[in-house]
């Protein structure tokens, strides 16, 4: 498992102000929210009309072989 965090962005208002909400109630998990030029910041390949995007620094993920052989050696 690495912890990479994980990045959701907005492309619309809607989906904007839904990831806002859960910024809000989920900031003391440590989800925030970053307003466009932070997002811009963190990931520049994203599409230009990005709205912002919902930060979650304490997510990760697996690397899928290294779980196979784990689970295969078990």
């Amino acid at each position: 498992w690495v912890r990479s965090g994980v990045l959701r962005p907005a492309f619309t208002s809607a989906q904007a102000g839904e990831l806002r909400a859960h910024a809000a109630h989920l900031q003391l998990e440590g989800l925030e929210w970053l307003e466009p030029e932070a997002v811009r910041l963190r990931a520049p390949y994203l599409a230009p009309n990005v709205q912002g995007a919902l930060w979650s620094p304490r997510e990760g993920h697996v690397q899928g072989a290294l779980l196979n052989r784990a689970l295969v050696a078990a």
